[in-house]
């Protein structure tokens, strides 16, 4: 994971402050330099968590960088699971799952994930093409009912066509990524 990934996970709160001397170690090694960063890269878990974020906050403005919106967080968090899937470093189901899930991150996002994705210019595409691959992958997980109990679907064997789903679903992953390389 790099800085930026690190700092999209921690600003969404899916790493609570007991990341932050990976945070400050993986900026370190990015060549950002300042000595409240040198204290939360020396600092443990096991250090008060009052001090660690203290000393992260003063890294980060010694730096001057700020954490991403939300909003970036977001769409850094899902790109960065979307590579895991595509490389295999995560299973399809365990990768798509969480994706699936990340609208349930906050009230933010449950409660505008609709409205202000929708109406954002700069990731409307973005968010259309998520919904998409997050539906391609309800409608796998929907075919196991009809797996489990042997049933066709479609006249075809549910096993095949829940193949055919992935196949899709990871095509469209692999777009998506692809559109994005340069975004971090």
């Amino acid at each position: 994971m790099n800085f930026d990934q690190k700092l999209s996970f921690y600003k969404l709160e899916l790493r609570k402050y007991s990341f932050i001397p990976s945070i400050a170690i993986t900026a370190i090694e990015e060549w950002y330099e300042s000595d409240n960063l040198f204290i939360c890269a020396g600092m443990t878990e096991l250090d008060n968590s009052f001090e660690l974020e203290l000393y992260f906050k003063k890294a980060l403005g010694e730096l001057n960088i700020k954490l991403p919106t939300k909003k970036n967080a977001f769409y850094i968090v899902a790109l960065f699971y979307l590579k895991w899937i595509l490389e295999w470093a995560i299973g399809f189901v365990d990768g798509m799952h969480f994706i699936d899930g990340m609208h349930f991150i906050d009230e933010y996002l449950i409660d505008k994930w609709f409205f202000i994705f929708w109406e954002d210019k700069d990731h409307a595409n973005d968010f259309k093409e998520l919904q998409s691959i997050r539906w391609g992958y309800i409608r796998y997980m929907d075919l196991q009912d009809y797996i489990y109990k042997n049933e066709l679907v479609w006249g075809k064997d549910a096993k095949k066509v829940q193949e055919e789903y992935k196949k899709n679903v990871l095509e469209d992953i692999k777009k998506y990524v692809e559109e994005r390389s340069s975004f971090k």
